[in-house]
């Protein structure tokens, strides 16, 4: 994949949910989770 450095942010959920506990009521709740990475070159100095 080419691009320009900072040009495009990648998006994209993770596979697995998150469960957090709710600290008033004991309830577990799942979380989506997304990443954004913006874009880069490995090994080069901007």
């Amino acid at each position: 994949m080419e691009h320009t450095v900072d040009e495009k942010y990648f998006i994209d959920f993770t596979s697995k949910k998150l469960t957090i506990v709710d600290r008033d009521t004991g309830e577990l709740k799942e979380l989506e989770l997304f990443d954004c990475i913006l874009g880069g070159t490995a090994g080069k100095t901007m």
